[in-house]
Protein backbone atom coordinates (compact mmCIF):
# COMPACT_ATOMS: atom_id res chain seq x y z
CA UNK A 1 0.00 0.00 0.00
CA UNK A 2 1.35 3.41 -0.90
CA UNK A 3 2.75 5.73 1.71
CA UNK A 4 0.36 8.36 3.08
CA UNK A 5 1.30 11.90 4.10
CA UNK A 6 0.29 11.11 7.70
CA UNK A 7 2.84 8.27 7.83
CA UNK A 8 5.76 10.51 6.85
CA UNK A 9 7.66 10.88 10.11
CA UNK A 10 11.33 10.49 11.02
CA UNK A 11 12.43 6.82 11.31
CA UNK A 12 9.93 5.31 8.86
CA UNK A 13 11.02 3.38 5.79
CA UNK A 14 9.40 3.62 2.39
CA UNK A 15 10.09 2.27 -1.08
CA UNK A 16 10.15 4.81 -3.90
CA UNK A 17 10.07 4.43 -7.67
CA UNK A 18 13.40 6.02 -8.60
CA UNK A 19 12.22 7.36 -11.95
CA UNK A 20 9.34 9.17 -10.20
CA UNK A 21 11.79 10.94 -7.91
CA UNK A 22 14.28 11.82 -10.64
CA UNK A 23 11.58 13.24 -12.92
CA UNK A 24 9.91 15.36 -10.22
CA UNK A 25 11.30 18.94 -10.34
CA UNK A 26 10.13 19.53 -6.77
CA UNK A 27 12.44 16.82 -5.42
CA UNK A 28 15.86 18.28 -4.63
CA UNK A 29 19.13 16.37 -4.35
CA UNK A 30 18.12 13.21 -6.17
CA UNK A 31 20.11 12.06 -9.17
CA UNK A 32 19.56 8.49 -10.12
CA UNK A 33 19.17 8.90 -13.84
CA UNK A 34 20.64 5.44 -14.49
CA UNK A 35 17.80 3.61 -12.77
CA UNK A 36 15.63 1.12 -14.61
CA UNK A 37 12.00 2.08 -15.30
CA UNK A 38 9.90 1.08 -12.31
CA UNK A 39 12.93 0.31 -10.12
CA UNK A 40 12.15 0.79 -6.42
CA UNK A 41 14.53 1.26 -3.51
CA UNK A 42 14.11 1.82 0.24
CA UNK A 43 14.66 5.16 1.98
CA UNK A 44 14.47 6.30 5.60
CA UNK A 45 12.79 9.58 6.53
CA UNK A 46 15.15 11.75 8.58
CA UNK A 47 13.06 14.91 8.78
CA UNK A 48 9.44 15.93 8.37
CA UNK A 49 8.37 19.56 8.69
CA UNK A 50 5.00 20.82 7.50
CA UNK A 51 4.53 19.81 3.87
CA UNK A 52 8.17 18.88 3.21
CA UNK A 53 10.38 15.97 4.20
CA UNK A 54 13.94 14.69 3.86
CA UNK A 55 15.11 11.12 3.14
CA UNK A 56 18.31 9.07 2.97
CA UNK A 57 18.74 5.99 0.79
CA UNK A 58 19.11 2.50 2.23
CA UNK A 59 21.52 0.02 0.69
CA UNK A 60 22.64 -3.56 1.26
CA UNK A 61 26.24 -2.61 0.38
CA UNK A 62 28.60 -0.91 2.80
CA UNK A 63 31.70 -0.30 0.76
CA UNK A 64 33.52 3.01 1.00
CA UNK A 65 33.91 3.11 -2.77
CA UNK A 66 30.24 2.55 -3.47
CA UNK A 67 29.12 5.26 -1.07
CA UNK A 68 32.09 7.56 -1.69
CA UNK A 69 32.43 8.33 2.01
CA UNK A 70 36.18 8.30 2.52
CA UNK A 71 36.96 7.67 6.19
CA UNK A 72 33.66 8.88 7.59
CA UNK A 73 32.18 6.85 10.46
CA UNK A 74 29.03 6.87 8.38
CA UNK A 75 30.35 4.49 5.72
CA UNK A 76 29.67 1.62 8.13
CA UNK A 77 26.41 2.88 9.67
CA UNK A 78 24.65 -0.43 9.83
CA UNK A 79 21.03 -0.77 10.86
CA UNK A 80 20.78 -4.54 10.39
CA UNK A 81 18.77 -5.91 13.29
CA UNK A 82 17.53 -2.45 14.30
CA UNK A 83 14.44 -2.29 12.12
CA UNK A 84 10.94 -2.51 13.58
CA UNK A 85 8.46 -4.64 11.61
CA UNK A 86 11.06 -5.88 9.09
CA UNK A 87 10.31 -8.06 6.09
CA UNK A 88 12.22 -9.37 3.06
CA UNK A 89 15.75 -7.93 2.80
CA UNK A 90 15.00 -5.63 5.74
CA UNK A 91 14.68 -8.80 7.82
CA UNK A 92 17.06 -11.20 6.09
CA UNK A 93 19.81 -9.02 4.64
CA UNK A 94 22.33 -6.44 5.78
CA UNK A 95 21.07 -2.86 5.77
CA UNK A 96 23.03 0.37 5.79
CA UNK A 97 22.13 4.03 5.51
CA UNK A 98 23.67 5.43 2.37
CA UNK A 99 25.70 8.65 2.04
CA UNK A 100 24.43 11.19 4.58
CA UNK A 101 25.70 14.02 2.37
CA UNK A 102 23.07 13.23 -0.23
CA UNK A 103 19.64 13.59 1.37
CA UNK A 104 16.70 14.11 -0.93
CA UNK A 105 14.13 16.75 -0.03
CA UNK A 106 10.75 17.65 -1.39
CA UNK A 107 7.05 17.97 -0.75
CA UNK A 108 5.43 15.03 1.00
CA UNK A 109 3.06 14.56 -1.93
CA UNK A 110 6.02 13.86 -4.25
CA UNK A 111 7.11 10.98 -2.04
CA UNK A 112 3.56 9.67 -1.70
CA UNK A 113 3.35 9.58 -5.51
CA UNK A 114 6.75 7.85 -5.80
CA UNK A 115 5.61 5.12 -3.38
CA UNK A 116 2.53 4.14 -5.39
CA UNK A 117 3.81 0.62 -6.14
CA UNK A 118 4.87 -0.32 -2.62
CA UNK A 119 3.92 -3.73 -1.32
CA UNK A 120 1.41 -3.98 1.47
CA UNK A 121 3.06 -4.05 4.91
CA UNK A 122 0.94 -6.64 6.73
CA UNK A 123 2.66 -5.97 10.06
CA UNK A 124 2.70 -2.19 9.63
CA UNK A 125 5.24 0.15 8.07
CA UNK A 126 8.88 -0.67 8.93
CA UNK A 127 10.98 1.88 10.80
CA UNK A 128 14.47 2.23 12.24
CA UNK A 129 14.39 1.63 16.01
CA UNK A 130 14.41 4.84 18.09
CA UNK A 131 17.80 4.38 19.76
CA UNK A 132 19.54 3.56 16.47
CA UNK A 133 17.80 6.48 14.76
CA UNK A 134 18.99 8.82 17.55
CA UNK A 135 22.53 7.59 16.89
CA UNK A 136 22.05 8.39 13.19
CA UNK A 137 20.75 11.90 13.98
CA UNK A 138 23.73 12.53 16.29
CA UNK A 139 26.10 11.69 13.43
CA UNK A 140 24.14 13.92 11.04
CA UNK A 141 24.24 16.80 13.54
CA UNK A 142 27.96 16.31 14.19
CA UNK A 143 28.76 16.28 10.48
CA UNK A 144 26.62 19.40 9.92
CA UNK A 145 28.51 21.22 12.69
CA UNK A 146 31.78 20.24 10.99
CA UNK A 147 30.56 21.60 7.65
CA UNK A 148 30.22 18.21 5.94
Amino acid sequence: MALTENEIQPRILAYFILSELSSDPKVIGFDHSGSRPGEMRPFVCIESDGDSCKWLAFTTVSTTGANNLGGSPFDRFEVTGFIEKPYGTLRDGCNFVQDYRKPITGPKQSFVTASQNENVFFQGRPAVESAKFDELVAILDSEAENGN
